[in-house]
């Protein structure tokens, strides 16, 4: 049982120190980002954690989208969050423009036809 515990807070540690490398990275990154560089120095300086949020063919060439995130921890949880997002948008394998948004929170909707749960008769 012991055993199992410190385990855990071995993995939480390192867990939590990649998101912060990871952060970092980014973050450190971001400011050497330069318009005109290719996808290949882009990774280079940024490292290659990114998402293709979008591909297409315009009439200059071909489109694409990238999403860097940087995470906050949020140390009362034990947990990181998604806290800014920068957008690389590459046309022909080279950086035409970028920028960063606000992380948006996770928003849920519930269906206006979903009953309550049933507690029993009043």
């Amino acid at each position: 049982m012991k055993r199992n515990r410190i385990l855990s807070r071995i993995f939480c540690f390192l867990f939590v120190s990649a998101i912060l490398v990871s952060c970092s990275t980014v973050d450190d990154g971001i400011k050497k980002t330069q318009l005109g560089m290719t996808k290949q120095q882009v990774v280079k300086v940024m490292g290659d954690n990114y998402q293709i949020k979008a591909m297409t063919q315009t009439s200059e060439g071909a489109l694409e989208i990238w999403r860097y995130t940087m995470y906050v921890l949020d140390s009362s949880r034990q947990q990181t969050t998604a806290r800014s997002y920068y957008l690389l948008h590459f046309l022909n394998g080279k950086l035409v423009e970028m920028y960063q948004e606000d992380a948006q929170p996770d928003i849920i909707i519930q269906s206006p036809h979903q009953r309550p749960p049933h507690r029993g008769r009043s």
